[in-house]
């Protein structure tokens, strides 16, 4: 089938520049549309605090608050006006259960082809209550029952990393030939054009070793655990300094807690950066402590650069990026002595951190643009043709 007559539905909850998950999928859907020549029409829940604006989206409330029916009804209704082929394309799990909601209840010569996207362990998603948002004060099994239809009715689920991958099929007793992995698009050719291998044998300042991290700020990322980490770093490098780049509903708590740990004149915290690579590419090392992912931007960008990384082995993501501790170092979800130890080791071997810096650079590659753009080709090229 020619891509090119194709419409591409896409539904998130916000295009918001903040989120790893909304910066994907501003890649995935831009990068559909010019590598295929898809017609885009991009609807998001809410209105973003921070919007891209070079982004095009239709938003689904109304700003007093539409109320979830309504929210509904507005997308029923473009999908209803819509004429020649198309394909829905929600992204994360409260669109995935909203647009697969909305596309039952069309017409059957009006239904479309459905690609899910799972961005994020699944199992820690309906355990946080992440879906509450879209299902309002249901809660519990309930919440759950309404997730695993979406998913069961959907035609395909994208996943973004091989653990999420087995989680959903865990969670859904879909057949696998239903859920597949796709990885990120990374674009390290440019990053790494834009920042050439040095020589992490060398420290930036000794007297001075930095810290980076960037991170949208909220309590999945882990960034507390960081900070108590740094706090014993600095009882070893008494002159470290921590740069965590980034914004978020956490930012005055973790301010505080810097202060309260008697580091935060060691701390920067610049906030959101429109070029974060920038902030990040001169520090010694990058910590990633994450309590859950799905496949972190942020650690695939700073492999790239080259930064050697200590990450958190959580669901989902950072073991598969680093290869089970091949490329970079892996500690237990929230544990600070360990993340502290680990920082301090890199610090203290020039020779560690070079091997980790090439082989995430090397590893970078694997994460390309071209790849995803072809998977996710051939997976819309079959489904349409599938399609009665």
């Amino acid at each position: 089938m020619d891509l090119s007559q194709v419409t591409l539905i896409s539904v998130i909850g916000t295009t918001d520049r903040l989120g790893g998950a909304e910066k994907a999928f501003r890649t995935i859907t831009t990068g559909l549309r010019s590598e295929f020549g898809l017609k885009l029409k991009t609807f998001s829940h809410i209105r973003p605090n921070d919007p891209d604006p070079d982004f095009d989206v239709t938003v689904l409330r109304a700003p007093d608050g539409a109320s979830l029916a309504r929210m509904f009804l507005n997308l029923r209704s473009e999908l209803l006006q819509l004429n020649g082929p198309a394909i829905l394309f929600p992204f994360q799990i409260n669109s995935n259960v909203l647009a697969v909601g909305v596309n039952r209840s069309l017409p059957n010569e009006k239904r479309l082809p459905t690609i899910l996207n799972d961005r994020a362990c699944i199992d820690e998603l309906l355990a946080a209550g992440a879906a509450a948002s879209l299902t309002g004060r249901l809660q519990g099994p309930l919440r759950r029952q309404l997730a695993l239809r979406a998913y069961r009715i959907g035609d395909h689920v994208v996943c973004n990393a091989q653990a999420n991958e087995r989680a959903v099929l865990r969670f859904t007793g879909l057949d696998s030939s239903r859920v597949s992995t796709i990885y990120n698009p990374l674009a390290a050719v440019e990053i790494q054009s834009r920042f050439p291998a040095r020589d992490r044998r060398v420290l930036g300042n000794s007297e001075a070793p930095l810290l980076v991290v960037h991170a949208r700020m909220d309590k999945q990322k882990g960034l507390d655990s960081l900070l108590r980490a740094f706090d014993r770093v600095k009882k070893v490098h008494s002159g470290a300094r921590l740069r965590m780049v980034g914004d978020g509903p956490e930012r005055p708590y973790l301010e505080a807690l810097a202060l309260e740990l008697g580091v935060r004149s060691s701390c920067e915290f610049p906030g959101f950066l429109s070029d974060p690579l920038a902030a990040i590419e001169n520090g010694d090392v990058y910590v990633l402590p994450s309590r859950w992912e799905g496949l972190p931007n942020a650690l695939l960008e700073a492999i790239a650069v080259g930064l050697p990384v200590v990450a958190t082995r959580c669901p989902t993501g950072p073991d598969e990026i680093l290869l089970d501790g091949q490329v970079g170092r892996l500690v237990a979800v929230d544990d600070v002595e360990a993340m502290a130890q680990n920082i301090l080791e890199l610090l203290s071997d020039g020779s560690v951190r070079q091997h980790f810096g090439e082989k995430g650079r090397e590893r970078a590659r694997d994460f390309s643009f071209h790849r995803n753009m072809s998977a996710y080709g051939a997976l819309l090229t079959r489904l349409l043709e599938e399609s009665p």
